[in-house]
């Protein structure tokens, strides 16, 4: 008995070796082979993102909120995720009204400094509600779940500034994000 449990930790332990000399770690089971990626120019510096995954949202029922979103970022101290709200190509602009989901897009990147959104709550003496910069994903190609082309452009707001603040800085890029 003691014989085959250190067989079997023997075998785990093998298992994980292998896998982490593939160069496939558990997080980059999108079997992307490397294709996909994101390519972001923000604030004045372009970085590119290889740990892509494409996620479908919404079921199709009746009221159901359909689109898809990419993400990236998750090995890397920051995240990126980017929303489209119908499941086709074409140009989706930045949320304007907090009660639309449909053919607009959502952004949320995550550094260091804090979240840089297209959106926001203001809270001024004066006014207040929903808020959002202008910009756009443009998707040139998209097949459900498999393949996704295009590009994105817009401003995001500074994170931890006044409730009243609209600063925002310049966010633009191109994503490929394929599953073979």
């Amino acid at each position: 008995m003691k014989r085959m449990n250190l067989i079997t930790f023997l075998l785990t332990l093998l298992s994980f070796s292998c896998q982490k000399n593939s160069g496939i770690s558990p997080d980059d089971s999108g079997s992307t082979h490397g294709k996909s990626y994101i390519k972001v120019n923000f604030n004045g510096h372009t970085k590119t993102y290889k740990d892509v995954t494409m996620s479908l949202m919404g079921g199709g029922g009746t009221g159901t909120i359909e689109g898809w979103s990419m993400t990236a970022g998750r090995n890397h101290g920051d995240y990126l995720s980017i929303g489209v709200f119908a499941r086709e190509t074409g140009t989706f602009p930045y949320r304007q009204d907090v009660n639309n989901y449909h053919n607009i897009s959502m952004v949320e990147y995550q550094q260091s400094k804090g979240s840089y959104t297209n959106y926001k709550a203001l809270i001024c003496p004066t006014t207040s509600g929903y808020y959002s910069t202008q910009g756009k994903v443009v998707v040139e190609a998209f097949e459900a779940g498999k393949l996704a082309k295009g590009t994105f452009t817009g401003n995001l707001l500074v994170p931890d500034t006044e409730d009243c603040s609209t600063e925002s800085v310049s966010f633009s890029g191109e994503f490929y994000l394929v599953k073979e």
